[in-house]
């Protein structure tokens, strides 16, 4: 068993989307911190936020490698909340190739990505692994980049939120577990 880890490249960032369906896209010099959430509280447009990180994983690992876990090291330096607090902080982690040349607002829709998990914030500051094993594998993409969202899904009530998780891009990873399949000859 191997583990290869990718830190996040200059592709990786955040959108903000409002109600009104525009787009802002924050990259390279906006991304010393990545951040998703809500904002809908006095009076203000509602926001969502999400953030975008990207991989080169293009032959980080032998072509002949099984990839067996992926877990994402989320370093959360503030959570930050007024009005209603949303109950649980929940995020969901999707994994695909759908960031293009660079990060752009049609990446919001996330393309042909795929759900992994849900995983409940911590109320503090926290640096730890999210696993992603559940399917993660069969997307990791070993011949170009692999992408992960990750974008807010707690507990909502329109005009009551306002809350953001943020993390450090400088410490965010992908740790890729896998192995290479032993051959039995037969004698």
């Amino acid at each position: 068993m191997a583990i290869t880890e990718f830190t996040p490249t200059d592709k990786s960032g955040w959108i903000v989307r409002n109600s009104l369906g525009a787009y802002t896209v924050y990259t390279g010099v906006f991304t010393t911190q990545l951040t998703c959430g809500w904002n809908d509280k006095g009076g203000r447009s509602e926001l969502q936020k999400r953030m975008y990180l990207n991989f080169d994983t293009d032959g980080g690992i032998p072509a002949n490698a099984v990839v067996t876990k992926v877990e994402v090291y989320t370093d959360t330096y503030a959570l930050a909340t007024s009005g209603t607090n949303p109950g649980n902080w929940i995020n969901q982690f999707l994994m695909g190739t759908f960031i293009g040349a660079a990060l752009d607002s049609t990446d919001w829709s996330l393309g042909t990505s795929v759900l992994y998990e849900d995983w409940t914030t911590p109320t503090n500051p926290t640096s730890e692994y999210v696993d992603l094993t559940n399917n993660a594998p069969q997307y990791y993409n070993n011949s170009g980049d692999t992408d992960i969202a990750i974008r807010d899904t707690s507990d909502y009530t329109a005009g009551q939120g306002d809350w953001t998780w943020t993390g450090r891009k400088t410490k965010m990873k992908m740790r890729v577990h896998w192995h290479i399949p032993q051959v039995i000859k037969m004698m």
